[in-house]
């Protein structure tokens, strides 16, 4: 009696994992029921990954895109790309949370530097005019602790090397009622970085 009651409730957890809706990224869907897999079906998370260098007078940043694979952000679970980043001028770092890359984090995409898994097509906003037909950026969060915005990316070749360009936009400052506003530490620009071996 005891391993029926067991095969029954294995049976229970299989049909209610099952009934559980796969979502692809690329597929828009405004409401993503409750306990529904957000998945990078056709692998666009993957060619993102790696760490990214731009270096420029006297100017460094760097940046470490990680693929996340089915976390779960409390309503649904997900694939999605979490990173960190150091932002130095001459040599003194403004920003460096380069440390937290492997951490897991109970919710991944509240508490990473730079997080999600918005696959924008090459006709969506913002307009990319050297983007090829069927060419996918990625549109992420950004937080240097002082400011938040997005960060769109797009694959790129530069001198025969693969890179990206990482264009943070949209920074809003993150303060108190009644404290100064204080601007973002990583600049709202255009970066040009080169993936590292």
């Amino acid at each position: 009696m005891k391993n029926y009651f067991k095969y029954f409730l294995l049976l229970i957890m299989v049909s209610c994992k099952a009934q559980s809706p796969i979502i692809n990224l690329t597929d828009y869907n405004p409401t993503i029921p409750s306990g529904s897999y957000l998945r990078d079906t056709f692998n666009d998370l993957e060619p993102f990954v790696g760490t990214y260098v731009f270096e420029e007078g006297n100017i460094y940043f760097k940046v470490i895109l990680k693929k996340i694979v089915m976390t779960y952000n409390e309503n649904y679970y997900e694939d999605m790309i979490v990173g960190e980043m150091q932002y130095r001028i001459n040599g003194v770092d403004l920003f460096n949370s380069l440390s937290k890359i492997n951490i897991v984090y109970p919710n991944q995409e509240a508490l990473h530097s730079i997080d999600g898994n918005y696959i924008l097509l090459n006709h969506f906003k913002p307009e990319c005019y050297d983007c090829s037909t069927n060419e996918k950026r990625l549109k992420l969060i950004i937080t240097d602790g002082k400011a938040y915005g997005n960060v769109v990316i797009q694959r790129i070749t530069v001198g025969g090397n693969p890179a990206i360009k990482f264009e943070t936009r949209t920074r809003l400052p993150t303060r108190r009622v009644g404290t100064p506003i204080i601007s973002a530490i990583v600049p709202d620009k255009e970066f040009i970085m080169i993936k590292q071996p």
